[in-house]
């Protein structure tokens, strides 16, 4: 395998990485929501994940900018 289809390859699964953690987000946002209605106030657990995912998907972001960085100089 070349190296421009592993690039591809790369940017499609960490595509795919990001389209789930925002999915995963959703989920985590209606499940403190549906807490907060039955309970009465936020899960605190729920509450405290968003910044992981939110760190996960910068991380992400800055490894496909470091890989399209690469690419264009070699």
């Amino acid at each position: 395998m070349n190296n421009r289809n592993t690039f591809k390859e790369e940017i499609l699964l960490a595509r795919k990485h990001l389209a789930q953690l925002e999915s995963l987000a959703r989920k985590i946002d209606t499940l403190n929501h549906q807490w907060g209605e039955i309970i009465g106030k936020e899960n605190p657990g729920y509450a405290e994940l968003h910044p992981l995912l939110d760190k996960l998907k910068r991380n992400l972001h800055h490894s496909i900018g470091g890989w399209q960085k690469n690419r264009c100089e070699k």
